[in-house]
């Protein structure tokens, strides 16, 4: 059977009906599966390749591809309020949705609907390949989609996140990727004693949270994230001082560490957004060797006109904060190993983690286990890439085979194959390129050993009702960067600011939660 495919590449606003390429609208019905998709760093044309692979198996199916820069939350929310006499949009793959509010809302969110989005929990029980979804999809995922018990929403999108760096830099000038951020900071005086710049980064979107999370799960572990999360305090009490969680500074203090002084960013880093800071990482005339990113840096350049490999660029984990060793203990340090007390034995298990030669002798079993769970933290956006079916879809039995399809080896292939990047399942049969970029190696061999972290973790309503967060504020932290800026800000003036901001606020967000203070 012939398809006809509908491929839009266009700003596509809110309740406005979508159309083909000509002036009709896109057929309705139970079988044209209509999925618009946020076209962020990965792009949309590797989603038309998956959905002429679906249809390959689903002949009763054509989909339509609607690619949209601007299907955020705010955007998101309002098609799927417009109903289903406007929205005929059968499954949004969309970005930074806050699905857990829409949910808690029920029926007053849309009237005549006791909750606006379409309950998936059983697509998990459903098997692609002999395996069930639930056991194809990664922990990190499973744990983070579950809502009072059921499933709304699902990740479409996954990578790892880190520092890029010019490998090609460090292999002339002999310097080795560091394992924590003692090493980091060493060696950012050798990058620049050799007369380039150690970091770029896009101040006006951010970045650095893709090292900040993860320095914060490694201080705290996830028990810590949990009490955060739960704005549980020292005391095992709900209030505001879970802003005063030390993890959080000790956090803050590795960034400071990195660039609170002027010389370590590239002077424009404040002004940049992320095309502009990729630019200047891949501009051998900027001599610029760092920059936080996402998994998805390659594919963005080739929009720049950059082919994967013109320029060798890695990827690495955040390194591992050198204060894990101690830990507070009332008012004293504890030591956090039994037997792992010093940065140079730090380093000697992180090297045996990283390359899988296992405990070293005369490292405690436990030990090494904990260390190489400090060492799997990686922040993934995937968990704020939301893919919801709205319950009134005309095709939102296909929306779901869809969303099934997508779990396959096949469409992580294929994925693969287009991105050079990894979907949230088990990627444990997608056959590598034969040639592949450093970047590429490096994702690859992150997601071996990987626990995905968020920067919306939290089910709790005092975080999901209010515009509560873990508070990174990049560009207000890092200010540091900008020479002589009146707002310079240090780690611990940042933090006891933010914990005296909702410290203040405190009653209102309760209320907003709808929680007793």
């Amino acid at each position: 059977m012939k398809k006809i495919v509908t491929f839009i590449l266009a700003f596509v606003f809110a309740v406005v009906p979508l159309t083909g390429c000509g002036s009709e609208a896109l057929p309705d019905t139970e079988t044209d599966i209509i999925i618009e998709i946020f076209d962020g760093g990965y792009g949309t044309d590797v989603f038309r390749k998956i959905a002429d692979a679906f249809e390959a198996k689903y002949d009763n199916y054509t989909v339509h591809i609607i690619a949209n820069s601007q299907l955020l939350a705010q955007q998101t929310e309002a098609k799927l309020q417009s109903g289903p006499s406007v929205n005929p949009t059968d499954l949004f793959l969309s970005a930074e949705l806050n699905y857990m509010n829409i949910v808690d809302r029920g029926d007053r969110y849309i009237k005549g609907y006791d909750c606006a989005l379409e309950d998936l929990s059983d697509l998990l029980d459903e098997e692609t390949d002999g395996v069930k979804i639930r056991d194809k999809m990664n922990d990190s995922y499973l744990k983070r989609f579950e809502f009072n018990g059921k499933y709304y929403a699902f990740p479409w999108t996954s990578d790892p996140n880190g520092i890029a760096y010019r490998a090609d830099y460090f292999e002339q000038n002999g310097w080795t990727v560091p394992r924590t951020t003692d090493e980091m900071v060493g060696l950012i005086g050798k990058i620049k004693t050799a007369g380039y710049t150690p970091f770029v980064w896009p101040g006006r979107i951010g970045y650095w949270d893709y090292a900040v999370l993860p320095w914060w799960a490694q201080y705290v572990g996830e028990l810590g994230m949990e009490e955060f999360w739960n704005c549980i305090d020292s005391d095992g009490e709900f209030s505001a001082e879970a802003f005063r969680q030390y993890g959080r500074l000790e956090a803050f203090n590795a960034l400071e560490d990195m660039i609170y002084d002027t010389s370590n960013s590239h002077t424009k880093s404040l002004s940049y957004i992320h095309t502009d800071a990729q630019m200047t990482l891949y501009n051998d005339k900027e001599k610029v060797v760092m920059m936080p990113t996402g998994g998805w840096l390659e594919v963005e350049m080739k929009k720049s006109s950059y082919e994967p490999g013109e320029v060798d660029v890695g990827l690495m984990r955040p390194p591992v904060l050198s204060s894990i060793l101690k830990e507070p203990a009332g008012n004293s340090l504890g030591w956090r190993f039994k037997t792992i007390r010093d940065e140079q034995t730090l380093r000697n298990v992180i090297t045996a983690i990283d390359d899988g030669t296992g405990c070293p002798e005369g490292i405690d079993a436990e030990d090494f286990a904990e260390l190489t769970k400090i060492r799997s933290y990686s922040y993934n956006s995937g968990f704020e890439h939301v893919a919801t079916i709205p319950v009134y879809a005309n095709a939102k039995e296909g929306a779901k085979e869809f969303l099934k399809f997508m779990s396959t080896n096949e469409a992580a292939q294929i994925y693969y194959d287009n991105t050079a990047s990894f979907l949230m399942y088990d990627n444990s049969n997608v056959v590598l390129k034969d040639e592949q970029t450093t970047f590429q190696k490096d994702k690859a061999e992150i997601i071996k050993n990987v626990t995905y972290l968020s920067i919306a973790d939290s089910k709790n309503p005092i975080f999901y009702k209010t515009d509560l967060e873990f508070n990174i504020n990049t560009p207000q932290l890092a200010l540091g960067a900008a020479t002589g800026s009146p707002d310079k800000m240090d780690a611990e003036t940042f933090w006891k600011n933010e914990y005296e901001s909702v410290f203040a606020r405190w009653s209102t967000l309760c209320d907003l939660a709808g929680v007793s203070a």
